[in-house]
């Protein structure tokens, strides 16, 4: 069983898109994850009482043998946005990092540490999807692993290592996948991200930011937003609709292309075009089965 303590009750403010929103962000936990080596040290901010979360997140940190731990600023800032977003969060140390057991093991061993860290979460968050980010480092461990996990269902890559992947580009991976990459990245050349990109499968999405480096240095703020984007659209209401009749998801096939309608709440809804693969993998994400699923009240006809 994990271990934890509770931090104190703070005040926090965020700057969303131009406007200042003051937030409580109540219990800071502690806790010890338990592995065959021992533990791992992670740090939680669960809901707000009264709160029902639709998501988990997880968030791995950069290379243990650069310095890099939970408390990394971009690593904090990730957290802090899915926080924010109403999101239970939680970062952790890999293996010999901080107070973690372990030594470091060339990446193999760290992709134990997020299946370890996505265990916890499964269960204190019995049956929620997880959102997991990571940066760096902690993106080519913690994307290879949620791809072939089902309690993950988004990726979020930050300043992804395409040189480490060694030419994996996360075949069959049908999640929604957010890449956000500086254009002067010093580590991890931008260049290098895109051409992997390009092989990486549908659903994705790759934004630069321009001018930033390896660490998004004065920029975090534009990674916030970007974030906090992708995670509303993760968040929408599905409508499909084929010639105005409803359409199972097993009826769709593969190569054809349908019309779909994501509303977010608050915002105007988006109509496009999307490839049957990424309608799986998008309705799939949300935990539908069939657009039955979604009462007729809240139905758009095309």
């Amino acid at each position: 069983m994990a271990t934890l303590a509770v931090a104190k009750l703070t005040h926090l403010t965020f700057h969303f898109q131009g406007r200042e929103d003051k937030y409580t962000i109540g219990q800071i936990l502690h806790i010890n994850i338990p592995t065959p080596q021992g533990y791992l040290e992670g740090i939680l901010k669960p809901e707000e009482q009264g709160e029902t979360p639709k998501f988990t997140g997880l968030v791995c940190h950069p290379h243990p043998l650069g310095g890099g731990t939970m408390h990394n600023k971009v690593v904090f800032k990730a957290a802090q946005t899915l926080q924010a977003l109403h999101i239970p969060t939680l970062r952790f140390n890999f293996r010999g990092v901080g107070h973690s057991t372990g030594t470091y093991d060339e990446g193999r061993g760290e992709m134990d540490d997020v299946r370890y860290a996505l265990e916890f979460l499964s269960r204190r968050y019995a049956g929620l999807p997880v959102i997991l980010a990571g940066f760096s480092f902690g993106a080519y461990v913690g994307l290879r692993v949620a791809c072939v996990d089902d309690r993950v269902q988004a990726i979020i890559g930050l300043s992804v290592p395409a040189r480490m992947f060694e030419g994996e580009t996360l075949q069959g991976c049908q999640k929604p996948k957010l890449i956000i990459h500086g254009t002067e990245d010093e580590i991890a050349p931008y260049e290098l991200t895109a051409k992997w990109f390009e092989q990486v499968p549908a659903p994705k999405s790759m934004v630069a930011v321009p001018g930033a480096d390896h660490f998004f240095q004065d920029r975090l703020n534009e990674v916030e937003a970007i974030i906090i984007g992708f995670v509303q659209t993760k968040q929408s209401l599905a409508y499909f609709f084929l010639q105005q009749s409803e359409l199972p998801l097993h009826h769709l096939r593969a190569p054809d292309t349908y019309r779909a309608v994501f509303r977010t709440v608050g915002e105007q809804p988006i109509c496009a075009k999307y490839h049957a693969i990424d309608l799986y993998a998008m309705i799939n994400g949300l935990q539908l089965t069939s657009l039955v699923d979604i009462p007729q009240a809240q139905r758009t006809i095309l």
